[in-house]
């Protein structure tokens, strides 16, 4: 993944914007004898313990002083099943979007396999930031499920989009993945991939506060370590 900051705006340079049969066929051929070394990196589950097919996350943004005008502050997430992002990956943009063209406010989910867009969902709500100490939260999840990695935005919660995720709109599935559990899944992927793409003075906190992990008979453990990616306290 490829980022850079420009006035107003955050653009990602991706490399192609596959169709769904061009990538099944890039996939095979390509991608998949690299993918499968890669899902044997790391793991959460020791051998003995039940595999980990849910992961939660819950994000929480405190906004300082935004600018509607310039569209600022610009922040993005990121998710990943593995313990990198060379291979499928989620980013969740806030206050922008970037496909089909940059646009201002809103929010839009996106589907990548390392640097190839696979698809994009928006939010049916455009407004822009524009609220002086405003705090977003929400839940990003990542579920194996029916032999497909799903990730959905859920419980979110805003004054300038009020409650948003959980309806569909912020939802994708990555199809004819080989992944079978989530057990090499890091949150420090997450965080050191996420940012505030521009006016990051505008953004007081943008912080990791708590991971969930979850095999088929539910919750297995508890992460409740804050993970701050951003903090700028102005004078």
């Amino acid at each position: 993944m490829h980022l850079a900051t420009a006035p107003h705006r955050t653009t990602v340079r991706l490399r192609s914007c596959l169709t769904i049969d061009s990538f099944r066929r890039w996939f095979v051929l390509t991608a998949l004898p690299a993918f499968l070394a890669m899902l044997s990196f790391g793991s959460i589950a020791a051998a003995d313990d039940p595999d980990v097919n849910r992961v939660e996350e819950d994000w929480r943004i405190e906004i300082g002083t935004p600018n509607a005008a310039e569209h600022a502050p610009q922040i993005l997430t990121v998710m990943s099943p593995l313990g990198h992002i060379e291979g499928p990956h989620v980013i969740f943009e806030l206050n922008h979007s970037t496909f089909p063209e940059f646009t201002a406010g809103g929010m839009q989910l996106q589907k990548w396999f390392h640097e190839t867009n696979f698809g994009y969902r928006n939010f049916p709500n455009y407004n822009r930031l524009d609220t002086i100490d405003e705090t977003i939260e929400f839940t990003s999840r990542m579920e194996v499920t029916d032999d497909d990695l799903v990730v959905e935005i859920r419980d979110g919660t805003s004054q300038t989009w009020n409650s948003f995720g959980g309806q569909g709109y912020l939802k994708m599935r990555f199809n004819y993945l080989p992944i079978v559990n989530l057990n090499a899944y890091r949150p420090e992927v997450s965080t050191k991939n996420s940012r505030i793409g521009f006016a990051s003075h505008r953004v007081r906190k943008l912080v990791l506060k708590e991971v969930r992990y979850y095999s088929s008979e539910g919750l297995l453990t508890r992460d409740e370590t804050d993970r701050v990616v951003h903090e700028h306290q102005p004078e």
